[in-house]
């Protein structure tokens, strides 16, 4: 996802257009994790959301549950759409890494998908 980041010596600033991706936020939260510690590893069946760095960098695995890639949240790539039925799982790197994240669906714990081998024939392994 592109995000333009504007800086001078006051520091930067880095703006979302949410319209541009279709997309509406309804829920946001931070999340924060010392290095090297991994954090998700889960999907939503229903929910898109985006992932935005605030400090630090994050890699993002994702899978479909048949195929995986990995995206590096950092200075150059601050935000990263997430599509419903991807299963994600962040692992923090340097001190203090954190994202914001936005979601365009209310916090349902029926929306979890936490079997990311079983997201390719669409069960998803979801919460009970």
């Amino acid at each position: 996802m592109e995000v333009d980041t504007i800086a001078d010596s006051r520091g930067w600033l880095s703006p979302i257009h949410f319209a541009s991706e279709n997309f509406l936020a309804v829920r946001a939260f931070i999340v924060s994790a010392p290095n090297g510690v991994s954090r998700g590893g889960h999907g939503h069946a229903r929910t898109r959301q985006i992932f935005m760095l605030v400090t630090g960098g994050i890699q993002v695995e994702m899978s479909d549950g048949n195929t995986s890639e990995t995206h590096l949240l950092d200075s150059d790539n601050r935000a990263l759409l997430i599509e419903k039925g991807i299963w994600t799982q962040q692992t923090f790197q340097g001190d203090n890494a954190a994202m914001v994240v936005f979601c365009d669906e209310e916090y349902d714990p029926e929306d979890y998908l936490v079997a990311k081998s079983a997201l390719a024939d669409g069960t998803g392994g979801a919460a009970e």
